[in-house]
């Protein structure tokens, strides 16, 4: 048959009783140019004749295979190797369609320009031998559109294929098959990947497909093992939208369909006995749950679920024990204890008021640095223990990454990394084989180890109410090569230098990857005459990636690029805040550039693109042909590895990725207007790269297709910028930090001699009118008089920009200052002896041995002599009262 329009495929499997029902309707359709293609796996009962019957009189309408009987994935693939038409649907062998099936879905796809198109069902139960009928409609609001424009089309849909139609070229061009070693579940797998490459999803709002729910001889009509394989096709799925990069985008949809099939499973318990099948499903669920969800037990109490004593009993928490309990009550109780157990929901709302309440309390009062507090005065330090933070734990990424990479398999240590997102991380952490202890941002875990943990590691910053003790072990390595300016060189800013200058004064280490870091790091969070720890020189651990070619030729082999030009765009963020409008600013910006590149990029060059996360989720980067986002179950350097060209702007980035010798882009549309708002320490004009103004120059140059070869200006730039990168830095900083191995071959500068400094402090308060200012001028004036070394305190919280402004314009030598941030950490009993200090002076000594905990954490490590306080507050007037003492 020519121009089959759809090609019908029939699995069939002893449906004797259904068969010619079945067939009956679909040479009823009113759509011509269709094939139907029944396909028998080796039926034991009277379906051959059946088909023989129908094949023979309709031979040009019905093609009939016969096979071994191997499972309906194998059977329904056989059908798909025989199809011709454009478009394909699957019909059950013991179901029905309406007259208008096929018609009615054919030209949505055709009039919608769909991939794929969804219609409603019924149900049909046999009562009394009467049929009965239950009508499902698709929810249309979320159709004509794709999932990742709308995800809910992942589960929001039913997770069968009966009910679609299909374009065959997308399951040939992308080899979409049923999974053959699956006979339960398969439908779902063939579906989740299909959905992946659909441009369109449409639907046909009315019932054209007849579902027979009892009398079914297969899978779903019966309980064996292969009930199991739900599980494989559930994990098939995961890994396949882990493999695409895109798991994290979709996880609450996945999740949504995971536990929904576990609570039906279990809502099924009461209508089977083999209670040791039920054990094995259950054991195989909570592996795969803890395998890519993370905290599902909780979550999934809030399912809907028609049996509450199943709810009440065996999803407690997720605890395995009562689940296993639940399996064996009898099954007559679990029917007949249902109905009586509606007033647990009731008291689950009552407990969930209560808790919302204790929550809110919690944040009022500053929970978190109460109970740091109390952690770091009363638990010792454990010795083999060792934190690590990435950017606040928004990502397990960076130096740390490599760190965690190499230090996981040292057995002496117990090793935990903090997340601010268990799902996303803990995925991560198994995708990449980390084998570490996760810990959730600002949970009790996190504040016991911060005061507790012998060793930490963070690249930017820990909380404002941390105060580092003398037994623990402080590695800052920061996280860039800086090229705006920082500190008191910034612009704007001022007021939040404070956040970095107080953390890296409590440091034990500093890594810096160059000179030019350690200079400008150190004269501007004004370091260079307080610091007392030790600064490293060497290159980040993350940089090592960019010595290893095998594993960039082997990223683009896993991610079939092989052969393709590789261009990464990893821009800084524009604007000095985050508001609607400056990221709306930016993302219309973004996406013309976008739009412009992929329409003029061939197939031969692919652009992956990192973005500020608040624009990434706006852009609808699926919609490009030659631009991907970056696969975020890859550690970001090591993505970066196997770039041939790099486009950025003004990001510390191309410091870093020097180190490859390949080309780097500067393209800066908006120089101007950029450097109106930030400084920078260079002049970027000056280097060695290839620099663009314009998106039209920047077009020409991708497509001219050049071969690069580094300029004698690139290989200064190395020297100068990537002195002390190389392929084992991560191992050597490991030994020289954790290891305490005085003997590896870094470059390391002792700030020991600081310890002799003597401070003065003063406390100023805001500079907003001309008395106050000419105070302070007077004050800077007569520093260079005192015995000791002068230093200005300013409170970060009651900072006005007018302060930042002044101390921007009168930078001086003279001028040294500390942003003092953060509240004061204390337990109760130490809250009370302040309030009883400071309202009838009793309990000084035990006042005094608190604030000395407070001077350490507002000034590390500074030895200080005198506190002068202009400013109101009462915690700076207690610490003059205090120590200001002759």
């Amino acid at each position: 048959m020519e121009n089959v329009k759809v090609s019908v495929i029939v699995p069939v499997y002893n449906a004797q009783y259904f068969l010619k029902e079945c067939v009956d309707s679909l040479l009823n359709q009113t759509l011509n140019c269709i094939e139907i293609i029944l396909v028998n796996d080796g039926s034991t009962d009277s379906s051959q004749n059946i088909i023989n019957y129908y094949s023979d009189k309709y031979p040009d309408l019905i093609k009939a295979i016969s096979k071994k009987n191997s499972g309906p994935s194998k059977t329904r693939n056989a059908g798909l190797e025989q199809a011709k038409g454009d478009y394909v649907v699957f019909i059950d062998a013991d179901d029905f369609v309406d007259s208008r099936y096929l018609e009615k879905m054919y030209l949505k796809a055709i009039e919608h320009e769909s991939d794929l198109v969804v219609c409603g069902y019924y149900n049909v139960f046999l009562i009394n031998g009467k049929k009965r009928m239950q009508k499902t409609l698709p929810n249309t609001n979320i159709y004509e559109k794709n999932i990742f424009e709308e995800p809910k089309l992942l589960s929001g849909t039913s997770l069968f294929v009966w009910d679609k139609l299909f374009k065959k070229s997308i399951i040939d061009e992308k080899g979409i098959k049923f999974p053959e070693d699956l006979d339960y579940g398969e439908d779902f797998a063939f579906l989740s990947k299909y959905k992946y490459f659909s441009r369109k999803i449409s639907c046909v709002r009315e019932g054209l497909y007849y579902y027979r729910v009892k009398g079914k001889n297969s899978i779903t009509g019966s309980y064996n093992d292969s009930v199991l394989d739900l599980i494989k096709s559930l994990e098939l799925v995961c890994d396949f939208y882990l493999d695409k990069g895109i798991f994290n985008t979709f996880q609450r949809e996945l999740y949504v369909i995971s536990a929904g099939y576990y609570v039906r499973r279990l809502n099924d318990f009461s209508n089977y006995n083999n209670k040791k099948l039920q054990k094995d499903l259950v054991d195989c669920f909570y592996e795969y749950m803890n395998n890519y969800f993370h905290g599902w037990e909780k979550k999934i109490k809030k399912f809907r679920n028609k049996n509450i004593f199943s709810t009440a009993l065996s999803l407690h928490r997720g605890k395995k024990a009562l689940t296993y309990a639940y399996i064996w009550t009898p099954n007559i109780i679990k029917k007949s204890v249902n109905f009586g157990m509606r007033s647990i929901g009731r008291s689950k709302n009552q407990v969930k008021k209560s808790y919302k309440k204790v929550s809110a309390f919690k944040q009022k009062i500053n929970f978190d640095r109460i109970l740091y507090a109390y952690f770091r005065k009363y638990f010792k330090v454990s010795e083999n223990k060792i934190f690590m933070i990435s950017y606040f734990g928004s990502s397990i990424t960076d130096s740390v990454f490599y760190m965690l990479e190499k230090i996981q398999y040292n057995n002496q240590f117990s090793v935990y990394v903090g997340s601010n997102n268990l799902n996303r991380d803990s995925l991560f952490l198994k995708y990449n084989k980390l084998n570490v202890i996760m810990v959730k941002i600002h949970s009790v875990r996190y504040l016991f180890l911060l005061a507790t943990a012998k060793h930490l590691i963070i690249n930017s910053r820990f909380p404002d109410y941390f105060s580092k003790r003398d037994e623990q072990n402080y590695l800052n390595t920061w996280h860039g090569t800086p090229l705006k300016t920082l500190g008191k060189k910034m612009v704007t800013g001022i007021r939040d230098l404070g956040n970095n200058q107080s953390n890296f004064l409590m440091a034990d280490y500093l890594l810096f990857p160059n000179r030019y870091t350690k200079d400008h790091m150190m004269r501007d969070y004004f370091l260079e005459d307080t610091f007392t720890g030790k600064v490293i020189l060497t290159g980040y651990p993350r940089n090592d990636i960019f010595f290893n070619t095998e594993a960039q030729k082997s990223l683009k082999d896993k991610l079939g690029i092989e052969g393709k030009k590789v261009y990464v765009y990893m821009p800084t963020w524009r604007g000095s805040t985050i508001n609607s409008l400056t990221i709306k600013k930016y993302q219309d910006e973004v996406e013309a550039l976008l739009d412009k590149l992929d329409k003029s990029m061939s197939g031969d060059k692919i652009l992956f693109v990192k973005l500020h996360q608040l624009v990434m989720r706006k852009i609808k980067i699926n919609k490009y042909d030659n631009i991907k986002p970056f696969h975020p179950q890859y550690e970001t350097y090591e993505f970066l590895n196997m770039a041939d060209c790099l486009i950025t702007d003004y990001s510390s980035v191309f410091f870093d990725f020097a180190n490859t010798k390949k080309e780097i882009i500067l393209f800066m549309y908006d120089y101007e207007e950029y450097l109106r708002e930030r400084g920078l320490y260079l002049n970027i004009n000056e280097l060695p790269f290839t620099k663009i103004y314009n998106l039209n120059d920047l077009v020409d140059h991708i497509n001219t297709d050049i071969r690069f070869t580094p300029s004698a200006q690139y290989y200064e730039f190395l020297k100068e910028y990537c002195t002390y990168d190389s392929p084992n830095n991560t191992e050597k900083l490991i030994n020289a930090f954790i290891l305490q191995d005085e003997c590896t071959d870094l470059t390391v500068t002792s700030y020991k001699k600081n310890k002799e400094n003597e401070y003065e402090i003063v406390i100023m308060n805001n500079l907003l009118d001309e008395k106050d200012i000419n105070e302070f001028s007077k004050l800077l004036s007569l520093s260079n008089q005192y015995s000791h070394k002068i230093y200005f305190a300013f409170d970060k919280n009651s900072m006005k920009d007018e302060t930042s402004k002044i101390l921007y314009d009168m930078q001086s030598d003279k001028l040294n200052y500390i942003i003092m941030q953060g509240s004061m950490p204390f337990t109760i009993g130490e809250f009370l002896v302040i309030f009883c200090f400071r309202k009838f002076r009793i309990f000084r000594s035990i006042a005094k041995k608190i604030y000395k905990v407070e001077l350490q954490r507002l000034f590390p490590n500074m030895d200080i002599k005198k506190i002068k306080n202009y400013s109101e507050n009462n915690k700076y007037k207690d610490l003059v009262a205090l120590f200001n003492e002759e």
